[in-house]
């Protein structure tokens, strides 16, 4: 899967924009997010592989339509690390649980480095409001002693980082 993204990517910086320019990032962004899901519904693990493939494709994409951007998009990556991760730890060590994991924090870059900082408390929102859902419905039909089990996070920030691509970001306040 990553080879097959570097390969598209570099023919689409290689060639002229076309209509196939405009699609691809989203076909990758789709795919990828598609695989993440997936293995952390399955695992409670989000994959190097998809992560690198929407790490290039966001430099690529962003160096290509906007390169001004790129140091921008950047530091909105790292911000956004940064606070899922710090708030990671912090959890684990409140709980002696792990709550969000480092797939989580990297996920949530890729938010800052595909949409920019101004998406990423939205974006969060939205992630933090379907995980609520998706526990309040568990909880509903499992029972109460069921309440400790574990939720994988992945896939509802990946619904808000696909929601933001596609819809725009939601502005807060």
């Amino acid at each position: 899967m990553l080879w097959t993204g570097l390969f598209a990517f570099g023919w689409l910086l290689s060639h002229p924009p076309s209509p196939l320019w405009v699609v691809a990032p989203s076909l990758v962004l789709l795919a990828a997010l598609a695989v993440i899901v997936l293995f952390d519904i399955r695992y409670f693990l989000i994959p190097d592989g998809p992560v690198a493939l929407l790490l290039i494709a966001g430099l690529a994409a962003t160096y290509a339509l906007d390169p001004a951007l790129l140091l921008e998009r950047l530091l909105a990556a790292a911000g956004a690390f940064a606070a899922l991760r710090l708030a990671g730890l912090a959890y684990r060590r409140w709980r002696g649980v792990e709550g969000l994991g480092p797939g989580d924090a990297r996920l949530f870059a890729l938010m800052g480095l595909w949409l920019g900082l101004p998406a990423l408390p939205g974006s969060l929102f939205v992630a933090a409001i379907s995980g609520l859902v998706s526990a309040l419905i568990l909880l509903r039909a499992n029972g109460p002693g069921q309440a400790r089990e574990a939720l994988p996070f992945g896939p509802h920030l990946a619904l808000a980082f696909w929601l933001a691509w596609t819809l725009g970001p939601v502005e807060l306040g």
